[in-house]
Order: C-alpha cells, then structure tokens, then sequence
C-alpha cells in the first residue's frame, strides 16, 4: 500500500503522525503520566545517500552514472529502463516522461549526441 502513495501523500501522513505524538505527549502531561512512557521515541531517520551505500541519492546522479558505465549512448527508453532497474522508476504523473525528457536535455553532466541520444559529457 505504501508503494501506491506518491510523496506528498506520504510527507502528509508523517506530518499527521508527528501532529498525533504530539498531542499523544501533551495528553499525558495533563494526565499527569510520564511522557516517555505514553509514547515510544522516534528513531532517526538516515539520509537517503547513507542508505544507498555509495549509490548517488538524486536521479540526475543516477542517470550520469547510467550513462558512464554504458558503452554507447542511451536511448530515453534505455534510460528510464536502467532506472526502474535500479529501482527508481518515474512517479506515475501523467506527464512525468515529458518532464522528465525536457530536463535531461538540461542535465549536467548528460550530453546530447544525437536525435534522443545521450551520453555521460560536458
């Protein structure tokens, strides 16, 4: 289920939850309860570049590095193909493939070398 939430749906839901400790803590204060006790701490979370490991943690890291170890140049296709590989596919907006051709053309690092061809460059 939380694979089908796009990132706003999910930045709401953690923003309720925080608004819910919250009001959680400042209850058993009233109540006259330890705090610590009415809610368990939050773990912190970890950056997404420590998660990844050595992985770059924006698309546009991604994608030159796709196209660095690549031997010729790549396709939109190919792109967005070794993208969802690596487990980053494009959100389902309705023009998110539009958009997201538009900003390669002015990707740094990406080099146009031919009609809908990239390469690692510049």
């Amino acid at each position: 289920m939380l694979n089908q939430l796009s990132a706003t749906q999910l930045r709401r839901a953690a923003d309720l939850k925080d608004r819910i400790e919250s009001a959680e803590k400042q209850l058993a204060r009233l109540l006259g309860a330890p705090a610590a006790a009415a809610v368990p701490a939050k773990a912190k979370r970890q950056p997404r570049a420590a998660k990844s490991a050595g992985r770059p943690a924006t698309i546009a890291g991604m994608v030159r590095e796709i196209l660095a170890r690549a031997a010729r140049p790549m396709s939109l296709d190919g792109i967005l193909t070794a993208l969802a590989d690596r487990g980053r596919p494009l959100r389902p907006a309705r023009n998110a493939r539009k958009m997201f051709a538009t900003n390669l053309y002015q990707m740094a690092g990406v080099k146009r070398v031919g009609r809908g061809l990239f390469a690692a460059g510049k």
